[in-house]
């Protein structure tokens, strides 16, 4: 048996009944896990895998590929200071480190990597609140946020460091990099992702509709449950405040043509892919950051047991949702355990599948 129809037999015969097992016992509401893995050779899926679901901060990657697609198009350099890019963006309200001009010493790059040294309105250091926190934001489960008021949260809270000196994730980084891109297009924020990224992806069942739809509109989209803290919000108008940072509906098989478009060099050049894939900080043991994607290191979880497994490259979201690409084995594993508290059990279940993606041949990207 090769390795793909070793691979292939695993899936069906080990993996499957694991996860059938995992939704027997999952509590009522919460639905199966929708899984993909897709490599050469092999495919296998479970659970609703057509239905389409909110991606959270796995969707971060699309602001970062909008970004560098503006780059090599010319309409902005990484690395220029936010003043030059959009001097209309009034930056004055935001915390910074004493001596910093944010507008002249903030960069998107700083912003892409979580170096801005703003700090996170989401989830805000301890003593403090926003109307955006986790906590707060569904209590007004119906409220529509845009890019600019989720940056505005973050007057107010200290500043984190200076940019560029220190990683510290959070959602305002993406959120004011969106509201320079808005400014540098002059095109709305899911218009930017729209033209950017889901259509020259052909991610034809990709969009923001916490955001764009009407009340109405949004109701009758079919979306993944989404459970949070005990509450199921996948229709919340709050989940705007994740599309302010890429969060968007999606499914599995778009997110596979996304990666297969940025891996393949369709969305940016190698250069950029290279930069954005590099891994710059850790968030915590195994979970790597560069400038919009990250890495999974799964020799850190476990050393002894885990070294030498492939790393691969895509973004994480809140409700235990992986996108990720396996660049030397071509692989592609895409999950969604739709709730907060299935957070370590995805990570349970992918580490699984990387030991046996391991078992594949590596192979060589086009250049």
């Amino acid at each position: 048996m090769d390795p793909s129809e070793s691979l292939q037999h695993w899936l069906e015969t080990s993996l499957r009944p694991r996860l059938e097992r995992l939704t027997a016992r999952r509590r009522p509401g919460l639905p199966a896990p929708q899984v993909l893995v897709v490599a050469p050779g092999v495919r296998f899926s479970f659970g609703e895998v057509d239905q389409p679901f909110h991606t959270a901060s796995a969707g971060k990657p699309f602001v970062a590929v909008a970004a560098a697609r503006l780059a090599r198009q010319g309409l902005l350099s990484l690395d220029a200071p936010l003043g030059d890019l959009t001097p209309d963006i009034d930056l004055s309200a935001l915390p910074a480190a004493p001596g910093v001009v944010l507008s002249r010493d903030l960069t998107l790059a700083h912003l892409l990597s979580h170096r801005s040294g703003l700090p996170d309105p989401v989830d805000p250091p301890r003593g403090y609140s926003t109307e955006c926190s986790l906590d707060r934001i569904m209590r007004r489960p119906g409220r529509r946020w845009d890019p600019a008021e989720v940056v505005a949260q973050c007057a107010g809270l200290p500043p984190l460091g200076r940019p560029g000196e220190r990683f510290a994730y959070g959602d305002a980084n993406y959120a004011l990099a969106l509201c320079v891109l808005q400014g540098v297009t002059g095109l709305p924020a899911h218009e930017v992702l729209s033209t950017q990224v889901f259509r020259p992806a052909q991610m034809g069942s990709t969009g923001q509709p916490h955001s764009t739809a009407t009340d109405e509109e949004l109701a009758a989209v079919d979306i993944a449950p989404v459970w949070v803290k005990g509450m199921e919000v996948s229709h919340a108008r709050a989940l705007s405040a994740g599309a302010a940072d890429g969060g968007a509906v999606t499914t599995l098989e778009d997110m596979v043509r996304f990666q297969e478009a940025l891996h393949e060099a369709e969305l940016v050049d190698q250069v950029l892919l290279a930069r954005m894939v590099r891994p710059r900080s850790r968030l915590r043991a195994g979970i790597h950051y560069g400038t919009g994607l990250a890495t999974i290191r799964f020799g850190e979880f476990m050393p002894l047991v885990l070294r030498n497994l492939p790393e691969p490259v895509g973004g994480l979201g809140l409700w235990a949702v992986h996108c990720f690409f396996y660049p030397r084995r071509r692989a592609h594993v895409i999950m969604n355990l739709h709730s907060t508290a299935q957070m370590r059990r995805s990570f349970a279940l992918h580490t699984m599948i990387a030991r046996r993606l391991a078992r594949l041949p590596r192979t060589s990207l086009p250049r």
